[in-house]
């Protein structure tokens, strides 16, 4: 066995770490895509119309983009 100055196991360490680092940004990039597209697909889903709850007792019917969960009063969001 003939002894060496470690050049070699040193670089196959960096090439090792720069995959290990490359193979997690590809896993995180691929987990963000699919997460938007989970989103995107409840977005299609969501109430496209709503009826609110008026502080007199009444109701208020609308488009449901315009009111949030848990509003009352029939104000619009900005």
């Amino acid at each position: 066995m003939a002894r060496s100055d470690g050049a070699g196991n040193l670089c196959l360490e960096a090439a090792g770490v720069t995959t290990f680092i490359l193979a997690g940004r590809y896993f995180e990039a691929r987990a963000k895509r699919r997460a938007g597209a989970a989103l995107r697909a409840l977005l299609e889903l969501g109430a496209k119309d709503v009826t609110v709850l008026l502080p007199d007792g009444g109701e208020e019917t609308g488009d449901g983009r315009r009111h949030g969960r848990g509003d009352r009063g029939g104000r619009p969001h900005a």
